[in-house]
């Protein structure tokens, strides 16, 4: 590192320095135009050089470290080669450990007066509001405060109280009652949330000596300097939760996932949320510290080691968080909870659900026992992004539950930031918007199966290219566990009359759907071709009741004329299995009902079938319901 001779003004080169290099190192805000650089310092000064504000500066700071008994000194200004990428990245990454090695720390407050008896407000400086300075504040472990006139304001012990309240740092990580390190990540990063650096890089490269963390430097990545940083840290801290626990804290009424009811109605109902979710999903990481402003008191919990340590039986361990390209793996409890989301569409005026679960971060805030929760929406083929939300009020209360249930139910998620818009329906298009299987003994969803010619798009849009009538796709359910067997629940339209609106119809089908066509996966929304071998068995007799419920919405986009050249048909679906009654033991039964709703007045007459309906010997294994247009 390069010091200044304070007798000869000279820069001095020391490979280390030791005992007898012993330095005053100076904090302070740069000015632009104003400051001495490493060549104009190294070279002989101009007059020009001397009439700037940086010049005046140093010589200050050389004469308080002569009255100090020191012969050396560090400005950031003049003693880094800027030109060298080298050298600057060096001196970056060694900072916090120059400041931490000095024997006294100067901050000079540029745009604080003379004190003339006026009493000091540390928060109007320029100083407290700077990312760069606040290692500055954190690694010295002497530090006195001046003002514009270098006269003696006071000294980190003295203007603590101060000090605390103007940067939002703890009075006993200032005065070395607790040592900084001990502080959550979450804690250090709202250190640095209301700060600013000229570069965007800067906000986190200035953290670097904060969390002990050593990386390159790239300007003009901008954001993704910080992304960097956290990678480095999850590296360094698997088992700080706390990085993950930025966002604005919510009451579980508030946050951005409604709870699907598992109720008989078509509909399932959902607790209130701010209407709809209108913003892009988003990545495990924050896209800035300033994210952090509100998470300046959550603590990870004293046993997250056990989740990463223990061994649960039939499963492999935990793994801590990776990094895989955009996204990170990370293994998390998950809730039995239910959560949908709902988003609206910008050609439609309607919404869409999407499947969500509830993740558990192992880390609570100070003031509560209760973990934090992290709702979770789901993307593409298997990945999740997070809102910008967290749910405090519905985590276990850990002083009055046992949490370590709770390990058991991890899952390995793959969190990302959404990187393709929600799906735009187009004309004619059939969208399943909640499809809800109520799942009792062993029926269960197994796959859905599309016609030749459509495709089934994310978020269950089935792109039908401008079809009006056809059976589009079907859902194949399966009972039993050793050998499958099942049926098949088919959607489509029916045109009667070219003049009119085709009607939407559903049937049963048996064993399988009355067409070939792509199989898609019912678990992650993923395009399979399977073998062509791989079907659904009859149907076993007697068979269990399965009653379906469903409603249709036919949305007509805004500003057109005429209905049937500009519709979508929206679908809500709700399978079960019903327990036999004594009436129909032993017999093939379906139910099936049906009802509509729409926004449209006059262009959709409702029609209403009876809950039971018990099909002919001719038609035993397709039972219609059908939707009538007017």
């Amino acid at each position: 590192m390069y010091l200044i001779h304070v007798e000869t003004q000279k820069l001095v080169w020391f490979n280390e320095v030791n005992d007898d290099q012993r330095y005053a190192i100076l904090s302070h805000t740069w000015i632009d135009g104003s400051e001495v650089s490493f060549q104009e310092w190294r070279d002989n000064l101009m007059v020009s050089t001397k009439e700037k504000s940086g010049y005046s500066k140093i010589m200050g700071c050389c004469e308080k470290a002569k009255q100090d008994g020191l012969a050396y000194v560090w400005v950031d200004t003049c003693c880094i080669d800027k030109s060298s990428s080298a050298e600057l990245s060096e001196a970056i990454n060694s900072m916090f450990k120059w400041y931490e090695g000095a024997a006294v720390c100067y901050a000079y407050l540029s745009d604080v007066p003379g004190l003339a008896g006026a009493e000091l407000s540390l928060s109007a400086s320029r100083w407290v509001t700077r990312g760069w300075t606040l290692q500055e504040l954190i690694a010295p472990n002497k530090m006195e405060f001046f003002a514009a006139d270098w006269s003696h304001i006071g000294s980190k012990e003295t203007l603590c109280d101060q000090i605390a309240v103007s940067c939002n740092i703890q009075k006993e990580y200032l005065n070395g009652t607790r040592d900084f390190r001990t502080a959550s990540i979450a804690k250090r990063m709202s250190w640095v949330a209301s700060r600013k650096t000229t570069r965007i890089e800067d906000m986190a490269y200035c953290l670097l000596g904060i969390f002990d963390i050593n990386m390159p430097m790239i300007y003009g990545e901008g954001k993704k300097s910080f992304r960097r940083l956290q990678e480095e840290i999850i590296k360094l801290y698997p088992e700080d939760h706390s990085i993950y626990a930025w966002g604005l804290p919510e009451k579980s009424s508030d946050v951005s996932l409604n709870t699907a009811q598992a109720t008989e109605q078509v509909r399932a109902r959902h607790r209130a949320y701010k209407d709809l979710i209108t913003e892009p999903l988003l990545g495990l990481l924050a896209e800035s510290p300033k994210q952090f402003l509100n998470s300046g008191d959550v603590v990870p919990v004293p046993w997250i080691g056990r989740f990463y340590r223990t061994w649960q039986k039939g499963r492999p361990m935990a793994t801590p968080a990776v990094s895989i390209g955009k996204s990170i793996k990370i293994d998390l409890p998950v809730t039995r909870i239910k959560r949908w989301s709902k988003y609206r569409w910008d050609n439609f005026a309607e919404d869409q659900h999407r499947r969500a679960l509830e993740s558990v971060l192992l880390c609570t805030t100070s003031n509560s026992k209760r973990l934090i929760h992290l709702p979770l929406i789901s993307w593409g083929d298997g990945y999740f992004g997070r809102i910008r939300e967290l749910t405090t009020d519905d985590g276990i209360n850990m002083e009055k539950e046992d949490p370590f249930p709770l390990l058991k139910l991890y899952q390995s998620l793959h969190i990302c930031a959404e990187r393709t818009p929600p799906v735009r329906p187009q004309i004619y298009d059939v969208v399943i918007r909640e499809l809800e299987v109520f799942e009792r003994k062993e029926l269960s969803l197994w796959s859905c199966v599309t016609n030749d010619g459509v495709d089934l798009e994310q978020e269950w849009v089935a792109r039908v290219h401008g079809r009006l009538e056809m059976e589009f796709l079907a859902y194949n359910f399966t009972y039993g566990s050793l050998a499958p067997e099942g049926f098949s629940v088919v959607l489509g339209r029916s045109h009667q009359n070219s003049n009119d609106l085709p009607d939407f119809h559903i049937f049963i089908a048996q064993w399988k759907p009355p067409f070939r066509g792509i199989v898609w996966n019912s678990k992650r929304e993923e395009r399979h071709l399977l073998n062509s071998g791989l079907g659904l068995q009859t149907i076993p007799s007697p068979f269990p009741n399965v009653k379906i419920q469903a409603q249709l919405d036919r949305v007509v986009k805004p500003n057109c004329d005429k209905m049937k050249d500009c519709f979508i048909d929206v679908i809500d679906l709700h399978v079960k299995e019903d327990s036999m009654d004594s009436q129909t033991a032993g017999a093939n039964v379906i139910h099936v009902t049906g009802t509509i709703q729409t926004t449209l007045e006059d262009d959709l007459q409702p029609s209403t079938h009876d809950d039971d309906v018990q099909p002919s010997a001719r038609d035993r294994w397709k039972s219609k319901l059908s939707f009538k247009s007017k």
